[in-house]
């Protein structure tokens, strides 16, 4: 049976349409989990729930307000910001140095995301932490994009931020308030909380020894209705868990669904933390991340020993013209797998160059209308490739081997 692009994109409606913005420990975000949990039984699976604890947050409305003409500007709470109902002049906040000198108290601060010498999210979570010890009212943020009218609701992602609410709103939203010198009143109905979400793990029995783990992230960043990031990599593990329901792969394949996310991997991270045991035999990991944007490029970045870079490549080939550079380290929900040594791969597609339609994860504009399906149904059918392949045979053996080999000399 081979992987059906009419199926993806049934799952593709079902979380980016019918369920939408799935922040961590939201109602959605429940809901996705309950989507996947159910497929999965459909087909004859046995879900496990892995419990992850998390900040959580539930967005509801947000209004943005230039004063002096009562225009309402779009803009979207971000992740974890708390409420509020605000209204205080604008002060500019375009380098660190201002972020320190700047007379931010009592003021609404709006700042660039990615200011010269703030780095990324980490630093500019530290930037905003300092605001509000300064006394800042709020803060405005903006990111540039490839469409100056989207914003990204998690450039400022920081849970210990709980009395300066913070709001996102397009480049060219931020030039309009700088342009207006206006003030502004900040309106957000948010819930946050210490909660938990869960990583989702589907276990298919294979006929021999060796271990393949695929991962995708269910979560996404507020306010987006991530279809890139990450509704395609949902939609191809649950695409691979239906096709092969009632198949004996040739070895162990382990489907893990990841919450938590967008708190820096943290599923991902409990997973192989609470999980090493299974990693000894572990063949490779396929993490399924930003798959699927039209005019992309079908890439696997792979963490692995040369030999089997070349050995997988091969393979992919049999599906479509894959590229398959060799990376250091891996990024997403690959990289806690490749910190203990599991040879891992990325599955993307980037654009070899930008335009219009592209660098719009995490954003208002990540939705179905940038999908490319094929490109989702082939990566999903280059996975069963690599599955039922059995290419990785010789090193299940060698693992196999080598374990014999050690428990022999532990018994001596």
């Amino acid at each position: 049976m081979k992987a059906s692009g009419e199926r993806i994109e049934g799952y593709l409606r079902q979380l980016v349409e019918e369920i939408g913005p799935r922040n961590m420990g939201s109602r959605e975000d429940q809901a996705a989990i309950d989507c996947i949990a159910g497929l999965l039984r459909e087909w004859g699976h046995d879900p496990r729930l892995h419990e992850v604890a998390c900040p959580c947050w539930q967005h509801r409305e947000t209004r943005l307000t230039l004063l002096a003409r009562a225009e309402e500007i779009p803009a979207q709470a971000c992740q974890f910001s708390a409420a509020c109902d605000i209204a205080g002049d604008i002060v500019p906040v375009d380098t660190p140095e201002a972020a320190n000198n700047a007379p931010v108290a009592g003021k609404v601060c709006l700042m660039p995301a990615g200011m010269p010498g703030a780095g990324g999210v980490t630093l500019q979570n530290l930037v905003a932490l300092a605001l509000e010890a300064r006394g800042a009212l709020g803060l405005i943020v903006d990111r540039r994009h490839a469409r100056r009218d989207a914003f990204d609701g998690k450039i400022v992602r920081e849970p210990d931020l709980r009395r300066m609410p913070v709001a996102c709103v397009s480049a060219e939203s931020a030039a309009g308030i700088r342009a207006s010198g206006s003030p502004v009143r900040l309106y957000i109905d948010a819930s946050f909380w210490h909660g938990h979400t869960f990583n989702i793990e589907a276990v298919i029995a294979g006929a021999g020894p060796g271990r393949l783990f695929l991962t995708a992230h269910h979560d996404t960043g507020a306010a987006s209705p991530g279809a890139c990031d990450n509704g395609t990599g949902v939609a191809i593990l649950l695409e691979v868990a239906r096709v092969l329901a009632g198949e004996r792969p040739p070895c162990e394949v382990r489907l893990l669904f990841t919450g938590a996310h967008e708190r820096a991997g943290q599923g991902s991270h409990d997973f192989v933390r609470e999980n090493k045991p299974l990693l000894a035999d572990a063949l490779l990991t396929m993490n399924f991340d930003g798959v699927g944007a039209a005019g992309g490029v079908l890439t696997a970045a792979a963490t692995v020993p040369e030999p089997m870079r070349l050995a997988l490549a091969d393979v992919m080939r049999h599906v479509a013209d894959w590229e398959v550079p060799a990376i250091a380290k891996q990024g997403s929900d690959g990289g806690p797998f490749a910190a203990q040594g599991v040879p891992t791969a990325w599955f993307r597609t980037p654009r070899r160059t930008p335009d219009p339609a592209g660098s719009l994860a995490h954003t208002q504009f990540d939705d179905l209308a940038r999908v490319d399906t094929e490109l989702v149904r082939t990566t999903a059918e280059t996975a069963l490739e690599i599955i039922r392949s059995g290419w990785w045979r010789k090193i299940a053996d060698e693992q196999a081997e080598s374990r014999r080999a050690n428990a022999c000399v532990d018994a001596g």
